[in-house]
Parts: structure tokens; sequence; C-alpha cells
């Protein structure tokens, strides 16, 4: 699954520049949100983001193209030995190894994948920091700031390379695959504070649009 990283939200600051934390804090402070994300929700901001990038639904295509290649290779090669009445022990085995080979690829994604990105994916959870660790984050007209740790992170609505919505969660998309993940939950008015991110990511040359997902 995609990794995201606790301590790596938010882009690294040039040093000799009034960092984006200190600008940020001179706007107003429309909304924050304290909260631990659970594991269940960083399994879906994974999910999405194979979904969002079009990544798994690529790699589905190439693999089935694959599978029905392998397939039908290994039938032709069936119909050549019966029709030339060859029994080649290592055209056998090239049968063989080509059936082999294209069922697993048709049965990969919908048997395999699922139990291997779970294990994937809470693998990265363990690694992630966010287990047992309260997220506290603040957001003003300016950008987003993550107060979890000393000294605190932060992104102008400029660097946000999208904002979209599902039915837990909020999710704001940074550079390689980084986010800041919200659950709804943590928010008191999710209505208004969907407005809000939709407004500001109007500041963004990446986010356009928000896409929905269920």
């Amino acid at each position: 699954g995609g990794k995201t990283s606790r301590k790596t939200f938010f882009p690294l600051l040039n040093k000799n520049l009034l960092t984006p934390s200190v600008f940020i804090e001179k706007g107003e402070k429309r909304f924050s949100a304290c909260f631990s994300l659970g594991y269940e929700d960083y399994l879906t901001f994974n999910r999405f983001l194979f979904q969002e990038t079009g990544l798994l639904d690529q790699s589905k295509r190439r693999l089935r193209l694959l599978g029905i290649l392998a397939l039908g290779a290994a039938l032709i090669m069936t119909v050549a030995m019966l029709a030339l009445q060859l029994a080649e022990p290592i055209l056998i085995f090239c049968v063989c190894a080509l059936l082999l080979g294209g069922v697993l690829a048709l049965c990969y994604y919908p048997l395999i994948f699922p139990r291997q990105m779970d294990r994937s994916v809470r693998g990265s959870y363990r690694e992630s920091g966010y287990m047992e660790h309260e997220m506290c984050l603040e957001f003003y007209d300016d950008g987003i700031i993550d107060r979890s740790e000393e000294p605190p992170a932060a992104a102008l609505w400029e660097d946000v390379h999208g904002f979209y919505e599902t039915q837990q969660l909020f999710l704001f998309l940074m550079a390689y695959n980084q986010a800041v993940v919200i659950p709804k939950n943590a928010l008191e008015d999710c209505k208004a504070f969907s407005e809000f991110a939709e407004r500001k990511m109007q500041l963004s040359e990446f986010a356009k649009r928000k896409q929905p997902v269920s």
C-alpha cells in the first residue's frame, strides 16, 4: 500500500525564509482537529490512494492481459502438439508453465492481492507512528499546521495537490504520495469544513476538483 509518514506530511522549509507555520499563524484559525488515526482509517486511505492514482486499475488491466495471453499461448501449443503428435517433455513443461502463469495472473487481484495488501498496510501502519499517537491539526486561512510534534510542521494551501472526501475521511494529498488524513468524527461541522477546503483548493495549482468516493 502507499505509505504515509507522520513526520513527512509537509514540505521541508528554507531556514533563511519565514517558516510557513509562522506565516500561517498570522491568519485566522478556522478549524482544528485532534484524533488518533486508527488502522481502518489508515487502510481506507491506502485503498483510496491506489484508486485515485489509477495505479490499481492499470496494474489489473496489465495482469489480466498477461493472463489471457499466457492461456492463449498454452492453448495454441497444446493444439499444435496434438496435431503434430509431439510429446516432448520440454513442450509439456512450457504448456504447464503457461497454464499456471495464466491462472495465477487472472486470480491474483481477486484472491491474493487483498490479503497481501492488508499485511503490507499493517506493517506500514506500525512503522508510521500513528499507533497510540494523537494528531493535532489546525486549519487556517493560509494553510495547515500539524502541532503533534515540535517544531510544528506546516503546509500552505498552494502546496496541497488535492482534496477528497470518503464516507469516513477527509484527505489532503501532498507530494510524493503523502497525505493529511482527518477522520470526519474529529470535526464538529463536516459540511462547513468541506466547503472551507473546497474554497482553499482554488489556491492550489494542482487541485481543481473534489472527487467523492464511497
